[in-house]
C-alpha cells in the first residue's frame, strides 16, 4: 500500500491507483509519500521518487497535464465561429461580395496586386452552407484532438501554415483559379494527426491513439478520393496542405531546449512567407505557354513561342488587339505575327495603330517612335499611348519588328500608376518570347542541309531568306543561278521579290533592272521592273516604264491591268491605237508630231529611256498644273493628267481617285503623283472641287 499525506490528510490506495493519480495529475511534487518497500517508515517528498518522475515523464501525464490546461479547446471553439460568422456575412446582400472579392486566393491579385492576406483568409471564407458545414465538422474533430494534445500554439501554426501552403500551391499549380475554404488546413491538420501517430505514438494517451496515426489513414484516403473525382474542387490547395501539415508537425515532435523559441519562429515564418511573396510578386509570378488559339489568323505562328501570365485568359486590348488578359483590372498581354504581301516599314504600321486608338480616344497622347528591344535578339520599334478610361490613367507600350514580310507586334497594356510595380513581370515575358525563323526558311534550309545544290532549291532556299528579311545573303544565293539562267523570267522575277523586301541596306535594286531588260524579253518581267522602280522611289521612272510599255503593247491586258492598279489612265486613242499619252501632250493635249511618236516607240526599253520619258512627261504635268491658276481652267480635267497621265474617262472614279490624293496631301501624307505645287493648294483645290459640278 502507498501511503500518501497532502497537508494534514493522509489516504492510503494501491500502487495501481497511485499511477492513475499521478498520471491525472492529481499528485503534486511536494506531497509526502511513504512506500515501505522504497521508503521503509520514512515519508519523503513526491518528486524525490524516481519512479513519480517516470510516471510524469510519460507521455500519459504530458497529455492529461495538456487537456486539464486547455479543456475547453478554445482555439477550435473560436475559429469554427470565425468561419461560420464569416460565411453568415457573405451571404449578405451588398456585403458578401467585398468578402468574398477580396479575401479568395488567386494568383493575379497575390502576385501582381500584393493583396498576400488572401493567401491566409482563403482559408476562413465559404460560399455554400453544405461546404461549410463539412469542412467545420472535420475541423473541429481534428483541431480538437490537437490542441488538447499539443496546445493552442502548435495548432494555430500547423493550421494557417498548411492554409498558406495550400493556397501557395494552389496559386502556382491553378493560377486562373480563385479558391477559397478551409480544406488546405484541415488536410493540413489530417496530415499532422497522421504523421504524429506514426512517428511518436507513445505521446498520446493510450485512449486517445485511435484519432491519430494509422488509424486516421482511411479518413485521409477517403477524402483524397472525393477530392479528385469532384469538378471544381481545389486538390492542389488540399495537397500543399497535407505537405504542410506533415512538415510542420515533425518540427514540433523534434526535441528542442526552447519549444517556447521554436513557436515563436514558426509564427515568424508564418507572418514572413506572405511578406516574401510581396516583395517578389511580379519577378514570381506563375507563367504559363500562351494559347496557340490566339494565333488563328497567323500563318507562321508555330515560329513564335512566347508566354502569358497563368492567371490571365483570351482577351482584347483597347487597340482590339488579340492577347491575355487579368481577369479584374485593365491589364493586358499581345503578341502577333503576321504576314504581309509586301513590306510595310514599322513607321507606318506604328502611325496606323496609334491612329486606330485615337479614333476611340481622341485624347490619347502618344510618344515619339524610338528604338526598343521587343524581344531577346528582336530590335525594333516603340511608342506609348496613353489614355483615361473611366478616370483611371492607361498606358500601352507598342513594340513592333519587321523581317521581310513578317512582322512581330507586341502591347503591353498596364495602368499608369502600376507600370512600374509591374515592370519585371513584362520583362519576364519579353525574355521568354522566342521568334524563330519561318517555317518555310527552316524547311527550305532542312534540304539545303542535307546535299542538294540544285537551281530550284537554291531558289526556293534565296526566296525564304528574302521574305525573312535576309536580303544580303538571298541575293548573293540566287546571283549564280541568274547568270547561269540569265532569260528566266520565273529567276528575275524571285530576284526583284527579294530586292522589293529589302530594307536600304540591301544590294542596290537599279543595278538589277537594266540588267533584268536586257537579259529576257518576257513582258511580266518588264512589268516588275516597273514596280521595283515605284518602290524604290524612282515612282515617276515606273510610270514611265509603264508609258513605253503600253505603246509598245497597246491593249495588253496585263500592262492593262498594271497601270489600273497605280492609278495610271488606260485610255487608247482609237484612230491608231496607241495610248493617249503618247499621242498627245500633257501640258497642251495638243497631238504630238508623227516622228515624235514614232521615236517614242523607238526607243529602247530600259532605265535611261524611263529617265528621259520621266522627265519629258513631269515638265509637261508640272505645265499643265499651273493652268489651275486660271479661274476659267477645268480643275477635274487638270488633275486627271496629273494623276492618271489623260482626260477622265471614268469621271466618278477619276473624281474619287484625285479627291483622296488631295485629302492625304492635306493629312501630310500625298501620293506620288501629288507635286509640292499641288500640295501647297490643295486645301484650295478641295474646296474649288467641291463648288464645281462633277465633269
Amino acid at each position: 500500500m502507498v501511503e500518501l499525506r497532502i497537508h494534514d490528510q493522509v489516504v492510503s490506495m494501491s500502487w495501481e491507483a497511485f499511477e492513475r493519480e499521478v498520471l491525472a495529475g492529481r499528485v503534486p511534487p511536494q506531497a509526502l509519500v511513504r512506500f515501505e518497500p522504497v521508503t521503509e517508515q520514512s515519508w519523503v517528498r513526491a518528486d524525490s521518487l524516481e519512479a513519480f518522475n517516470e510516471l510524469m515523464r510519460s507521455p500519459d501525464a504530458h497529455a492529461a497535464k495538456t487537456e486539464r490546461a486547455l479543456t475547453p479547446p478554445l482555439l477550435t471553439a473560436l475559429l469554427v465561429g470565425v468561419q461560420v460568422r464569416l460565411w453568415w456575412l457573405s451571404n449578405l446582400p451588398g456585403v458578401g461580395e467585398g468578402y468574398l472579392d477580396h479575401g479568395s486566393s488567386g494568383a493575379a491579385p497575390v502576385f501582381e496586386d500584393l493583396e498576400v492576406w488572401r493567401l491566409l483568409t482563403m482559408g476562413l471564407l465559404h460560399v455554400e452552407w453544405q461546404h461549410l458545414t463539412l469542412n467545420l465538422l472535420f475541423f473541429a474533430y481534428l483541431s480538437w484532438n490537437m490542441e488538447r494534445l499539443l496546445g493552442r500554439g502548435p495548432t494555430a501554426v500547423v493550421f494557417f501554415g498548411s492554409v498558406l501552403g495550400g493556397s501557395l500551391m494552389s496559386v502556382v499549380m491553378t493560377p486562373y483559379a480563385f479558391s477559397l475554404g478551409a480544406s488546405g488546413g484541415i488536410f493540413g491538420l489530417l496530415g499532422a494527426s497522421v504523421v504524429m501517430g506514426l512517428v511518436q505514438p507513445e505521446r498520446i494517451p493510450a485512449r486517445t491513439r485511435a484519432r491519430f496515426g494509422v488509424w486516421m489513414a482511411p479518413y485521409l484516403a477517403l477524402m483524397l478520393w472525393s477530392g479528385f473525382n469532384q469538378v471544381g474542387v481545389d486538390n492542389w490547395s488540399h495537397m500543399g496542405g497535407l505537405a504542410t501539415g506533415a512538415f510542420l508537425i515533425c518540427l514540433f515532435l523534434l526535441p528542442a531546449k526552447r519549444p517556447q523559441r521554436r513557436l515563436l519562429y514558426s509564427g515568424a515564418t508564418l507572418v514572413g512567407v506572405p511578406c516574401l511573396v510581396a516583395l517578389g510578386g511580379p519577378h514570381w509570378a506563375p507563367l504559363t505557354h500562351a494559347n496557340p488559339a490566339v494565333h488563328d489568323n497567323d500563318r507562321d505562328a508555330s515560329s513564335l513561342h512566347w508566354t502569358r501570365p497563368g492567371a490571365w485568359t483570351p482577351g482584347v486590348n483597347l487597340a482590339g488587339d488579340l492577347g491575355f488578359s487579368s481577369p479584374d483590372t485593365r491589364r493586358s498581354w499581345s503578341v502577333t505575327l503576321t504576314e504581309s504581301r509586301e513590306r510595310v516599314e514599322l513607321e507606318v504600321r506604328a502611325d496606323r495603330w496609334v491612329q486606330q486608338i485615337q479614333r476611340a480616344w481622341p485624347e490619347a497622347s502618344h510618344e515619339p517612335l524610338a528604338p526598343r528591344i521587343c524581344a531577346p535578339d528582336v530590335q525594333g520599334m516603340g511608342t506609348t499611348v496613353r489614355l483615361t478610361l473611366d478616370d483611371e490613367p492607361l498606358r500601352l507600350e507598342w513594340c513592333g519588328a519587321l523581317r521581310g514580310v513578317w512582322f512581330l507586334q507586341t502591347v503591353w497594356e498596364v495602368g499608369d500608376d502600376d507600370a512600374e510595380r509591374l515592370r519585371p513581370l513584362k520583362r519576364r515575358l519579353e525574355e521568354r518570347l522566342v521568334w524563330h525563323e519561318a517555317l518555310d526558311l527552316q524547311r527550305a534550309r532542312a534540304l539545303w542541309d542535307e546535299g542538294s545544290t540544285r537551281p530550284k532549291l537554291r531558289q526556293m532556299l534565296a526566296s525564304a531568306l528574302g521574305r525573312s528579311g535576309r536580303c544580303d545573303e538571298a541575293v548573293e544565293l540566287l546571283r549564280p543561278v541568274i547568270e547561269a539562267q540569265p532569260d528566266s523570267p520565273a529567276l528575275w522575277l524571285s530576284m526583284f521579290d527579294i530586292l522589293d523586301l529589302g530594307d536600304e541596306d540591301c544590294a542596290a535594286p537599279a543595278t538589277w533592272w537594266d540588267r533584268a531588260l536586257k537579259a529576257t524579253p518576257a513582258l511580266p518581267v518588264k512589268l516588275r521592273v516597273a514596280q521595283s522602280m515605284m518602290e524604290h522611289d524612282e515612282w515617276w521612272m515606273g510610270v514611265a516604264m509603264l508609258d513605253l510599255l503600253w505603246g509598245a503593247h497597246p491593249g495588253d491586258y496585263t500592262v492593262r491591268n498594271a497601270r489600273s492598279a497605280v492609278g495610271l489612265s488606260q485610255t487608247m486613242d482609237i484612230a491608231v491605237s496607241l495610248p493617249w499619252g503618247l499621242m498627245y501632250r500633257l501640258d497642251s493635249g495638243a497631238q504630238r508630231p508623227e516622228d515624235e511618236v514614232e521615236r517614242m516607240q523607238a526607243m529602247p526599253l530600259g532605265t535611261d529611256s524611263a529617265r528621259q520619258w520621266a522627265a519629258r512627261t513631269q515638265t509637261e504635268r508640272g505645265a499643265r498644273i499651273q493652268t489651275l491658276n486660271d479661274p476659267d481652267s477645268d480643275p477635274w480635267a487638270v488633275l486627271s493628267i496629273a494623276c492618271c497621265g489623260a482626260p477622265p474617262e471614268r469621271p466618278q472614279g477619276d473624281r474619287s481617285l484625285i479627291q483622296n490624293g488631295l485629302q492625304r496631301a492635306v493629312n501630310g501624307t500625298p501620293p506620288p503623283w501629288v507635286t509640292n505645287d499641288l500640295q501647297a493648294i490643295a486645301p484650295d483645290l478641295l474646296a474649288r472641287l467641291a463648288a464645281e459640278a462633277s465633269p
